[in-house]
């Protein structure tokens, strides 16, 4: 491969002053090409200067509504709770289970009230519940309490009859009352144990309840 000599590389370099020089001539010649030209530039140099200026104020924005769904959906979700619990928040809650006194109680009564809310296990409604609680050691009293329940949730916890007898727990001072849910799979397992061995017994002969 033959190397550039000086020479080459003076001509090529004298070639490329001379065709700036006929560009800047041509443009002098004409100025109404020369004021496109510039035109051009100055355009381009204005939709950079906008683009640059809608990323300025898009950014933010677009920051501002991710951060804000989140914060909506979980404002609006404690909001309902306290709703559909009349007042009674989840930290309250959570609290009487956690570290509530435990007690055996009689559920004088359950009524459904004309409040709900969509959960991954159905539809859930809000009850209104009256117990008579049996604390240990200490005179009975009454209270209502409120729990949110699926239909299949409130059979296994608050079942219909009279006398049903829950463990609850509940806060000495305000006597707020929450119910000790049981193990809906638990549950479900055993009354179709119970389901099966009632057939059984039909199968057998056995008089029918």
């Amino acid at each position: 491969m033959s190397k550039e000599s000086p020479g080459d590389r003076i001509g090529s370099w004298s070639s490329e002053v001379s065709q700036a020089q006929v560009h800047a001539a041509s443009l002098s010649a004409n100025p109404r090409r020369a004021t496109c030209v510039d035109g051009a530039n100055a355009h381009a140099h204005e939709n950079d200067d906008r683009v640059y200026a809608v990323s300025v104020y898009a950014i933010p924005v677009v920051v501002l509504l991710v951060l804000a769904t989140p914060v909506t959906l979980i404002a609006f979700f404690f909001f309902h709770d306290l709703w559909m619990h009349e007042g009674v928040t989840v930290f309250k809650r959570r609290r009487v289970l956690r570290s509530g006194t435990a007690a055996p109680a009689r559920i004088l009564s359950a009524d459904m009230l004309n409040k709900t809310i969509g959960k991954l296990s159905g539809i859930a409604a809000a009850y209104s519940i009256v117990y008579e609680v049996l604390p240990p050691g200490a005179p009975p009293f009454r209270a209502r309490g409120i729990e949110v329940m699926t239909f299949v949730e409130k059979d296994a916890n608050v079942p219909d009859g009279a006398s049903v007898t829950v463990q609850v727990r509940f806060d000495p001072r305000s006597h707020l009352v929450v119910l000790v849910r049981v193990d809906i799979k638990k549950w479900a397992l055993a009354r179709e144990a119970a389901r099966r061995k009632a057939q059984d017994a039909l199968l057998r002969g056995g008089p029918r309840d």
